[in-house]
């Protein structure tokens, strides 16, 4: 089954294959779903050939750390987000990660530390299970028996996902096309209390579910994002949920088998940037997908 990993105030604690303490919960699979059909203009983008990192390319300490202990621990291989285009800035504040891995699936999640932190750090679990203030977000991958078993993974809708990386248009409501920026139009599905916007690039679903105008405006912020910065060369989905202490925000995607994913707890464009970073590691790495 898919196991979404997302976080809640008052986070459950499991012991992982590695005997690590992961601070996330699972919530519960989600049931087969078609693939949708969406009514937004469908536009392509120019894509790299391959997903290597770059001589300039680098990871942050604390995500190095976390891919050197996933590495050895899983049949999965790995992506992680890279510098320069992904690296979240505080003045005041270091970045931790908690990390944990199995034969067929891994997991990291970052915060803000006052001082940097060893990998899995005791004081790290201990702040989030205090609270999400300092919570940044994280990125996972969970292998499944087929290519096509994990591309039906993309388009399980679960309204519980605090960060969904796919929202079931509604049914019922009513649909106007909307003009996005760049050329791109997508759709926005109306409801009393919130919109859906929807919208297309290349293979990839996009989505932003809030009061409008700040939807629209979520969703022309990242419209112009990926006009001049470009999603991984496969089939995925991202999607924003607004909320009073957030955009929450998740992106997936496929290559091969396994399912990709990242996240961000308070902001879109950081899971873009997350999303558009996300190489294969090592450097040395020939994977294909």
């Amino acid at each position: 089954m898919k196991r979404k990993w997302i976080l809640f105030s008052c986070c459950a604690l499991f012991t992982a294959t590695t005997g690590c303490a992961n601070p996330t919960k699972p919530v519960q699979s989600k049931e087969n779903k078609p693939k949708p059909i969406s009514t937004a203009t469908q536009q392509t983008y120019a894509v790299p050939p391959t997903h290597s990192t770059s001589q300039e390319e680098k990871w942050l300490p604390s995500i190095s750390e976390a891919m050197r202990f996933i590495q050895n621990r899983t049949q999965i291989q790995p992506m992680a987000p890279t510098l320069p285009i992904y690296h979240p800035e505080s003045n005041q504040w270091s970045i931790g990660a908690l990390a944990q891995a199995g034969q067929t699936q891994y997991n990291v999640t970052l915060q803000w530390t006052k001082q940097p932190l060893p990998l899995n750090s005791p004081a790290l679990q201990a702040s989030l299970n205090a609270g999400l203030a300092q919570l940044i977000g994280g990125f996972s991958a969970n292998q499944y028996k087929s290519d096509s078993a994990a591309v039906q993974q993309l388009y399980q809708s679960n309204p519980g996902d605090v960060a969904p990386a796919y929202i079931e248009p509604p049914a019922g409501s009513s649909q106007s096309p909307i003009h996005l920026g760049h050329g791109m139009v997508g759709t926005d599905y109306q409801q009393p209390d919130n919109s859906l916007i929807v919208w297309h690039e290349g293979k990839w679903t996009l989505q932003v579910e809030g009061t409008n105008p700040t939807a629209i405006s979520v969703a022309k912020e990242l419209v112009n994002y990926f006009n001049q910065n470009l999603l991984p060369e496969t089939r995925g989905t991202l999607a924003v949920n607004i909320t009073g202490d957030g955009n929450h925000t998740a992106a997936e995607w496929v290559f091969g088998s396994t399912l990709y994913e990242c996240w961000d707890y308070r902001s879109a464009l950081e899971a873009a940037k997350m999303a558009v970073s996300m190489r294969f590691y090592p450097v040395s790495s020939q994977h294909q997908p």
